[in-house]
C-alpha cells in the first residue's frame, strides 16, 4: 500500500511540473489555449480512487495550480478543481454501467462546467460577451477531451479511463 501512495505522489510532483511549464497554443484573436494536465489527471483519479479522495486531491492540485498559474484570483483553480473532482468523482460510481460514449460526453460536460466558470471569473463580463466565454470553455473542453483520450489511447496501458 506504501508503495502505491509512494507512486502516486511522484506522479502527482511529474503533473504539477509538466503543467507549470506546459506552452500555450496560440489560436488566434489574442486567444491562447493551455491544456489543463491537472484535470486530465483528476480524470484518471476518479477511476481509481473514491470520489472523497479525488475531490480532496482536486483542491490541493487546484489550490497549486493557482499558486503557479496566477496570483490575481487566488482560490479559483482550487474551487473549480474540487466541483469538476465532485462531478468526474460520478464516473467511477457508474463505471459499470455506462458505456464508453456516455463516459466520454460525461467527462467533456465536467469540463466545459469547469472551463466555463473559469473562463467567466478570469474575464470581464462588460468587455467579453457571454457567447465568447462559452466558445472558450467549448474550445478548451475539445482539446482537453482529445487530450484524455490521446492518454487513455496511449499512454495508459490496460485503459482505465476508457475501455
Amino acid at each position: 500500500m506504501k508503495k502505491k501512495n509512494h507512486i502516486s505522489f511522484i506522479s502527482l510532483i511529474t503533473i504539477l511540473i509538466i503543467q507549470a511549464f506546459i506552452p500555450k497554443i496560440y489560436l488566434g484573436f489574442e486567444l491562447y489555449a493551455m491544456p489543463d494536465i491537472i484535470l486530465i489527471y483528476i480524470v484518471y483519479l476518479s477511476f481509481v480512487y473514491k470520489r472523497y479522495y479525488v475531490i480532496a486531491l482536486g483542491f490541493i492540485l487546484g489550490l497549486f495550480q493557482d499558486i503557479i498559474s496566477q496570483s490575481n484570483l487566488v482560490g479559483l483553480f482550487a474551487f473549480n478543481k474540487t466541483i469538476a473532482s465532485y462531478i468526474l468523482g460520478s464516473i467511477g460510481l457508474y463505471d459499470k454501467i455506462w458505456n464508453n460514449q456516455i463516459k466520454t460526453f460525461f467527462i467533456f460536460c465536467a469540463f466545459f462546467i469547469h472551463f466555463f466558470i473559469v473562463y467567466y471569473m478570469m474575464y470581464d463580463r462588460l468587455l467579453t460577451p457571454l457567447i465568447h466565454i462559452f466558445k472558450y470553455s467549448f474550445l478548451q473542453s475539445f482539446i482537453s477531451i482529445v487530450l484524455v483520450l490521446v492518454v487513455n489511447r496511449f499512454i495508459l496501458i490496460d485503459n482505465k479511463i476508457i475501455k
